[in-house]
Parts: structure tokens; C-alpha cells; sequence
């Protein structure tokens, strides 16, 4: 379900914030941050118990049967009728699938094939970087036509290369993890845009709203933090689970849920007593947590699961472009105004348009298929 593997991070908030206040007043901040630091190590042998996910196993359902070779021509023959009889009674139970997500029926999407799961590494798994249910796509909820060619393409490859990696295959999966043809894609763009500006505003929160709330006089400050961390854990795993609902839109909850963060964020400038700023740590670490929950979800009803490593990967890099501007630029502003409320409205502003500008993702999508079928129809 998708939330749960990211929720730690809430957890962690929720908990740090208050310890790190009590370990900055008894050793300092040297000394917290040697300690954090020394906790943090325990990630590494942590990340060596992690183990690749085991394969499905295969079955009638999961897994069509194959026809086993055969060197009379007349069978051979027989064989590919069966394969393309089974494939158009197929095609029709996908063709009779009610999707809440338009987008994973793209023609581009149905053509293309999947690399193996076997070859050159886990990193060939087009599913590695997805954090929904794999029930939400079409491919995994029945035996589509293109996993029947994904297998017999399967069944080739172990046939032709055996248990060494074939190097056509290698190959074809390095051009894929270095293809940048997502920066010629609107939809990529856009969403890479939001992106962005969602990561410019995300990290200032976390970093100014004890000062401010200081500055204001309000006690237990820290508790704030913990607050956004809490409701952060509890938003991830809801806005996980509803959207592994087949008749939810995940891009529209994606999109109000940004907006909201964003807009509650520009007011909290209108707060100045703790039960207030709670609220607003309350809104926000909840709304915001669809951002990290549902991105990679969103991604692959966007682009689809086959694209999902690469553009995922450069999105990683906006946002760690972005995520260097943002609660600097808001020191600046406090700097130079003396006032934390510029930083505030900066980090709503790009939140919440963030989330607005997404709403034009439909608009490109109906042009997009419009330009397709002009192109089959020539």
C-alpha cells in the first residue's frame, strides 16, 4: 500500500523534535549533532538486511503457459494460432476493464514492452520505484496481451543467453536509464515544474516555524514540529490507502492536496498562539504528505510504469536543485526584512501553485490523444 514504506520519515519528525531540543540544552549543538549523526549511522546495517522482492510465483492466472518449441512446421503453426486466438480473447477482457486512471490505457503504453526482471539487476524492474499497489494497474490486476509478450519475449531471451546477462539486453536497459526524451514531454515538464516549486517551499516550514513561533512568544514551540510529523505519518498512510481505491483520481488528489498545503502555509501568518500554528502544522503535515506518498504513483498514471525509473530519477534532481534555494532564500528575506512572514508567503505561493498548475495535466492529455489518433488515421 502506498505510504506505509515512506512513512518513517514522519515518525521520525514526530520524535526527533523534542529530543533534539533536549539534547541541544544538555550538550549543545555540537554535541546533538554528533549524537544524531551517530544515530543515523545505524541506517547502514540496516540497508544491508534489505533483500531484492522475491518473483511471483507463476501460475495459470499470473503467468500464461507457453507452447513449447517445436520443429514440425505444421505444430509451430498451430501453436502461434493458439497464442493469437488467446491473445484477441484477451484483448477483449482488458478492452471490458473499468480504470479510475485514463492514463494507463495510452497507445504508447500498450505497444511498448517491459525489460526482464532477470537480466543485468534489480534496477531493471520498471516497479522498483513504485510505492502504490501493483492491483492499481492494468498489467498486474489481469493477464493483460502485453504480459503474454512480455513472457514469450522472456522465454527467448532465456533460451538465447541462458543464465549470463545477453548484452543487447544490458544495453537496451542502460539507453532507458539515460534516455532524457522525458524533457521533451509537456506532461513531464509540467510536472517536473510543480515539482520543483513544491520542493522550494517544502523544507521551510521544518526550518523556520520554531524560530517564528519564538519570535512570537509561545511556549513548547518544538512540539509544533512534532505536531507536522504526526499528522505527516497519518496523512501518508491515509492518502496511500485511498488511493490504491480503483475509483479514486489520484492526479486530483495529488493536485488539492498541494493547493492546500500551500494555501494553509501563507496563513499561518495570521496565527499568533500555539492552538492556531497547531492547526496549521495539523493541515499541512497531512496535505503535504501526498507529495512524497504519491509521487511516484502519479508518475506512472502519467508516463506509465515502464518510464517510471528514469523520470523519477530526474525529478530527484529538480527537487534537489530546488530543495538548496528554498530555506535560504527564506533566510535571506528574514535577514533583509526582518520578518518571517515573507518566507511563509513564499513557501504557500510555490506550494500552492505547485498543485494549480497540475490541474492542466487532463487538458494536455486530451491533446495528446487527439494528435495520436490523427497520426493512425494517416
Amino acid at each position: 500500500m502506498a505510504g506505509i514504506a515512506v512513512c518513517g520519515s514522519g515518525l521520525g519528525t514526530f520524535l526527533f523534535a523534542p529530543i533534539t531540543s533536549a539534547l541541544i540544552s544538555y550538550y549543545g549543538w555540537r554535541g546533538a549533532m554528533a549524537l544524531i549523526g551517530a544515530f543515523i549511522l545505524n541506517c547502514i546495517p540496516l540497508g544491508l538486511m534489505f533483500k531484492p522482492v522475491p518473483e511471483r510465483p507463476r501460475s495459470p492466472v499470473s503467468e500464461p503457459m507457453l507452447p513449447k518449441p517445436n520443429k514440425s512446421p505444421l505444430k509451430k503453426s498451430q501453436s502461434t494460432e493458439q497464442i493469437t486466438r488467446a491473445n484477441g480473447k484477451l484483448e477483449d477482457d482488458v478492452a471490458r476493464l473499468t480504470l479510475s486512471q485514463p492514463a494507463l490505457n495510452k497507445p504508447h503504453e500498450r505497444k511498448g514492452i517491459s525489460h526482464s526482471r532477470h537480466g543485468s539487476g534489480i534496477m531493471q524492474r520498471p516497479d522498483v520505484l513504485y510505492t502504490g499497489s501493483m492491483t492499481s494497474l492494468a498489467k498486474f490486476r489481469s493477464t493483460s496481451p502485453e504480459r503474454v509478450q512480455i513472457s514469450i519475449k522472456k522465454k527467448e531471451r532465456e533460451q538465447k543467453c541462458g543464465w549470463l546477462p545477453c548484452s543487447e539486453e544490458s544495453k537496451a536497459a542502460l539507453s532507458e536509464m539515460l534516455d532524457v526524451s522525458l524533457l521533451v514531454d509537456p506532461i513531464f515538464i509540467l510536472f517536473s515544474l510543480s515539482n520543483f516549486l513544491t520542493s522550494i517551499g517544502f523544507y521551510i516550514p521544518y526550518v523556520y516555524t520554531v524560530p517564528m513561533s519564538e519570535k512570537l512568544g509561545i511556549e513548547n514551540s518544538p512540539y509544533l514540529i512534532s505536531i507536522i510529523g504526526a499528522s505527516n505519518l497519518v496523512g501518508r498512510i491515509v492518502l496511500g490507502y485511498i488511493s490504491d481505491k480503483p475509483w479514486v483520481d489520484r492526479l486530483l488528489a495529488y493536485n488539492v492536496c498541494l493547493t492546500i498545503a500551500g494555501i494553509s502555509t501563507a496563513m499561518a501568518m495570521v496565527c499568533w498562539e500555539f492552538w492556531g500554528l497547531a492547526l496549521y502544522a495539523t493541515a499541512f503535515g497531512f496535505t503535504i504528505g501526498a507529495y512524497v506518498g504519491l509521487t511516484s504513483v502519479v508518475l506512472v498514471d502519467l508516463l506509465g510504469i515502464e518510464r517510471l525509473t528514469n523520470a523519477f530519477g530526474l525529478l530527484l534532481l529538480f527537487q534537489g536543485i530546488a530543495s538548496l534555494i528554498g530555506p535560504p532564500f527564506a533566510g535571506w528575506l528574514y535577514d533583509t526584512l526582518h520578518s518571517y512572514a515573507p518566507g511563509f508567503y513564499v513557501a504557500g505561493g510555490t506550494i500552492s501553485v505547485s498543485g494549480l498548475i497540475l490541474f492542466f495535466i487532463p487538458m494536455l492529455q486530451r491533446r495528446g490523444n487527439k494528435r495520436e489518433m490523427m497520426l493512425e488515421q494517416i
